[in-house]
């Protein structure tokens, strides 16, 4: 009696990394210390009234001067594969109430790690009145690049709701940034910026790697709880390469004979 076996099918075939998504809507008014991290100079950011709440006094040191506090979110992104971060901000302060160089801002606030007090970029809401640059008073998202510390650009669109998402996705292969914003009717882009070029080259490699925070910020005015938030944080992280997999079918037949026969 002889048993023969065969095998076949042997193949190599790759699959997509699942991406996982990572997000806090800051429903248990209890921060999440394992995803944050708080940071502050004067303003402070609460998590209460089930959002993220800024709250900061007036500046004291005249024309310019600012307030501001972060959360620091816990994780890292990395330069050498695709991501995105997005947020709902929000605001109940009414434009008609400002003052020239009156301004609060809430947003998504993105370093460089290998440089990170010199290059960074924000995304998010901003309102408050700007007489020479704005024309009045305003509401809108905006995008403010800067590299070496130097201002690169300030983006605004006027927005006509008191709330927006606003959205930064990442592209390794193309090395930039795409800044969004949605009011509800779908995304409208804001800028798309290389990140290793140009004016805002911050000089990144494979081995780099983001942080990102959300940001309060306030000059002239003073800010109560409430008057700008933010809502929804989420980030996905979305792997470039494939991992290959080696799949083998073993397809086995036995075949019984009885060659003594």
């Amino acid at each position: 009696m002889k048993y023969i076996v065969l095998v076949c099918s042997i193949g190599l075939f790759s699959l997509p990394l699942v991406s996982s998504a990572i997000s806090d809507d800051f429903n248990d008014n209890t921060q999440d210390t394992n995803m944050w991290t708080t940071a502050s100079t004067v303003g402070s950011i609460v998590e209460q009234n089930q959002r993220l709440e800024y709250s900061a006094p007036a500046p004291t040191g005249g024309s310019g001067d600012d307030n501001d506090a972060e959360w620091m979110f816990n994780h890292q992104a990395d330069y050498d594969e695709d991501w995105n971060a997005s947020l709902t901000v929000g605001t109940t302060l009414s434009t008609g109430s400002f003052a020239d160089g009156d301004i609060a801002s809430m947003t998504l606030f993105l370093v460089n790690n290998d440089d990170p007090n010199n290059d960074y970029l924000e995304l998010g809401l901003a309102t408050g009145r700007n007489d020479s640059e704005m024309g009045g008073a305003f509401r809108g998202a905006f995008a403010e690049l800067t590299n070496n510390d130097q201002g690169q650009g300030l983006i605004p669109s006027v927005i006509t709701n008191t709330v927006t998402d606003v959205r930064m996705s990442w592209n390794a292969s193309t090395e930039s940034l795409l800044l969004e914003y949605n009011e509800g009717a779908g995304w409208t882009t804001l800028t798309n910026v290389a990140l290793n070029a140009g004016a805002m080259d911050w000089g990144m490699n494979s081995n780099s790697t983001f942080s990102l925070s959300i940001d309060g910020y306030n000059e002239q005015l003073a800010v109560n709880n409430g008057d700008i938030y933010a809502d929804n944080f989420e980030a996905i992280p979305e792997p470039s390469v494939l991992v290959t997999m080696l799949f083998s079918g073993l397809l086995i037949f036995f075949v019984r004979r009885n060659l003594c026969q």
